[in-house]
């Protein structure tokens, strides 16, 4: 017993400064869920295409364009745009009512699409240009890449980061978050330790080791020593503490049981290997001067070309990872209904998004098998959450006997991008953290009762922590 009683002081010490550092972080979670910046509009600008529109074949041809990997319409504000991928130094756009290519017209689209999502229309631009990797600033979490940072001269230092390949938002930033999201990085994430992760993870794995064990310690010694009303008559503090540390004991087991799993599923056992973006090319001698009167988006399926146009597309903005939760009125759901046209013949394309899944699928799983099932998701939830950014993706799994056939691939068609590898050790661990660390049992409709009592036991387990530690160095001071 007095063995058990030393072990749960001393691990105590440590268990403090975990529970400080990730219970008081944690209680930032609600308050930048609720006060990041909002888009102003979450639909994505229209790029109708006018009366008299100038094919997207003659155009190319008339700029000595022979090959390109990408091409669809944009908005601009001149009015519509072909947007052409040619080469990686960038897109070029060319007018569609007379043709002429655009200068800076990569960036024209970025500003065209800042302003239109933050609703901000007078102040000057301070900073735009491409974004190719992630910073402290656009982090990680936001998935996509390559963006454009947008910032305009305000004092809130209001940042929009937009896709413009697929004409999207991709998240908003001020200097309110990101005086958050710093802290909860640094104090949950352990971030100022990025640059030595051989001991950010042994360091966060330690900490949240002792809080279990700390708490199991306490628990033992709760149900084994006798008579505490009697030992604890004149010891208001210990008597707090044990009381607190009662109440709360099943949280404190539950987070750091979780964000160990985390964890480890996030930077050990994860799949790491880097996917890119299948990309195609085009011909312009493949293209015919017939072609849609609405916006499309070139795909190409079973080495067919066709014209994909998509109807109530929407944006895919906000934040979430674990750390923020998406913007109030950004949509959760992205309800489109695709049709694909031949280019040279003009005829529909039959299931030519479910084939182009399958196609990019099967690129990505290096796997010749049939697939077992095919579905459209259109909507953030279960394994494919918030945090995957792309609507709509189609969710992609190969019959038994190929290799990881339990694998699911959630790809986008449109962007030739794999926005989620999903397996089940993956999925089981994402949905423990859902509910044993996010608290997901309780409803998005109930999300202030949830956010309550998470923040209550989060400052119980701080209370109780404090209380330990106060103890701790009044004993050895005597």
């Amino acid at each position: 017993m007095k063995n058990l009683l030393l072990l749960h002081r001393w691990l105590g010490v440590i268990a403090c400064l975990a529970v400080l550092m990730f219970a008081t972080s944690g209680l930032l979670h609600p308050i930048m869920s609720r006060t990041q910046p909002q888009p102003l509009q979450s639909s994505v600008p229209a790029a109708a295409l006018p009366a008299g529109t100038l094919p997207l074949a003659e155009i190319l041809r008339r700029h000595g364009v022979a090959q390109f990997s990408a091409a669809n319409v944009a908005a601009l504000p001149g009015g519509a745009a072909y947007r052409v991928q040619v080469d990686n130094n960038g897109a070029r756009y060319f007018a569609v009512a007379d043709g002429d290519e655009i200068p800076n017209g990569e960036a024209q689209h970025a500003e065209l699409l800042a302003r239109h999502f933050s609703g901000e229309s007078s102040a000057p631009l301070q900073e735009l240009h491409e974004v190719t990797h992630f910073d402290d600033d656009y982090l990680w979490v936001n998935r996509l890449l390559p963006v454009w940072r947008a910032r305009f001269e305000r004092a809130d230092g209001l940042t929009i980061y937009v896709d413009t390949r697929g004409n999207r938002l991709a998240t908003i930033v001020d200097n309110r978050k990101r005086i958050l999201q710093t802290t909860f990085r640094n104090m949950h994430d352990f971030a100022f330790l990025e640059a030595v992760p051989w001991l950010r993870l042994p360091l966060m794995l330690v900490l949240l080791t002792a809080t279990f064990a700390t708490a199991a310690a306490g628990l033992t010694l709760f149900f084994r020593l006798k008579n505490p009303a009697t030992r604890l008559q004149r010891a208001p503090l210990r008597r707090w503490h044990r009381r607190l540390a009662l109440l709360v004991s099943l949280t404190t087991f539950s987070f750091s049981v979780s964000g160990s799993w985390h964890l480890l599923q996030s930077e050990v056992f994860a799949d790491n290997k880097a996917y890119p973006a299948v990309t195609d090319t085009f011909l312009t001698s493949e293209l015919s001067a017939q072609q849609p009167s609405s916006a499309f988006t070139l795909m190409r399926v079973h080495g067919t070309t066709c014209y994909r146009i998509a109807t109530a597309m929407a944006a895919a903005g906000g934040e979430h990872a674990h750390h923020a939760m998406p913007a109030q009125t950004t949509p959760i759901s992205s309800a489109v209904t695709v049709n694909c046209i031949a280019a040279d013949s003009g005829l529909p394309l039959v299931d030519a998004e479910r084939n182009k899944a399958i196609e990019l699928a099967r690129r990505f799983s290096q796997t010749t098998a049939a697939p077992a099932s095919a579905e459209i998701v259109d909507t953030f939830s279960g394994e494919y959450g918030f945090i995957n950014k792309r609507l709509p993706v189609w969710k992609i799994q190969f019959s038994d006997g190929a290799p990881a056939a339990a694998t699911r691939w959630y790809v986008e068609p449109s962007s030739g991008a794999l926005a989620l590898r999903a397996d089940n050790n993956a999925a089981l661990e994402g949905f423990f953290f859902a509910y044993v660390h996010k608290w997901n049992f309780i409803g998005g409709d109930h999300q202030n009762i949830r956010d309550g009592l998470m923040m209550l036991f989060a400052f119980g387990n701080i209370v109780v922590a404090v209380l330990g530690l106060s103890l701790f160095i009044r004993r050895r001071r005597h």
